[in-house]
């Protein structure tokens, strides 16, 4: 499924969000800011979220969904080493872009990377799985991030 992601391409061939690059933190412009905090932007978030929960837009519970990162060679899944050191995050993608965008662009200096889709299902499980092994003191593959 994902094979076009494995052949090997410019850069400038695959999309990427390249303001991310340039700006990593960048804040939203003060018009834009003011309508969403506006009840009328409100109140059109939540009829969209709510068509959104309902079926047949709705994606089965067994079907793929997200993307995760793996390290490629087998010893686990990529996590993010959080700004003060307290914890890991587990970066989760909704569409393989933005994965691959996001390795390409944070994580490129880093080891190499394998991609997985999972059901929301799967997700929940690798989640229990990662919290279990956690508390047993396993390690995982911890990228710090560039604060």
């Amino acid at each position: 499924m994902l094979d076009w992601l494995t052949r090997t391409r410019n850069r400038r061939e695959l999309p990427e969000y390249s303001a991310l690059r340039s700006t990593p933190t960048r804040g939203l412009p003060p018009d834009l800011a003011e309508a969403e905090e506006s009840e009328s932007f409100a109140t059109s978030r939540e009829n969209f979220e709510r068509e959104l929960r309902e079926l047949p837009r709705r994606p089965l519970e067994d079907e793929p969904l997200f993307m995760e990162l793996l390290e490629a060679n087998g010893s686990g899944v990529v996590t993010i080493i959080l700004p003060d050191h307290r914890g890991q995050c587990l970066p989760v993608f909704s569409t393989p872009f933005r994965a691959f965008d996001y390795v390409q662009t944070l994580l490129a200096s880093g080891p190499s990377v394998r991609y997985l889709s999972s059901s929301p299902l799967e997700l929940v499980q690798m989640l229990h799985d990662i919290t279990r092994l956690a508390s047993f003191g396993a390690g995982f593959a911890g990228m710090p991030t560039n604060e």
